[in-house]
């Protein structure tokens, strides 16, 4: 006779031991400010496609000004969801790396308070 599984058993979670990636975001982490340390590069790039697609046709680098507004407020807008990306990135890099410090506390071991005192060798001026 074939032994048989059930369903439950036969099922791989694709995540990992971890469960599900949205269970490991982080509610409190704040939304980036709409102008973090990649606004700059992101409008930059933005302005740059337009100048260069009119160089591309032929024309004036700054015809069609609205275009160039348009690809640097689409630039600004990148900007805001890849720094919220990165939060979210970093914020579940440190839970997972907390979660593990947590269930491995003999792998990490309390450092111990030590002054200078401690650190350094007795010292008299000569004189």
């Amino acid at each position: 006779m074939v032994q048989t599984r059930g369903p439950e058993e036969c099922w791989i979670n694709p995540y990992g031991a971890l469960g599900r990636p949205e269970s490991l975001i982080v509610d409190e982490v704040d939304p980036p400010n709409y102008l973090n340390r990649y606004t700059g590069i992101f409008v930059v790039w933005g302005l740059g496609t337009a100048v260069l697609t009119n160089v591309l046709k032929r024309r004036p680098y700054y015809a069609g000004v609205q275009r160039h507004i348009l690809f640097g407020g689409l630039g600004a807008v990148a900007a805001y969801y890849f720094a919220k990306a990165e939060n979210n990135r970093t914020a579940r890099r440190d839970l997972i790396v907390k979660d593990y410090i947590k269930k491995h506390p003999e792998d990490f071991p309390d450092p111990g308070g030590k002054t200078f005192n401690d650190v350094l060798y007795p010292w008299a001026p000569i004189r």
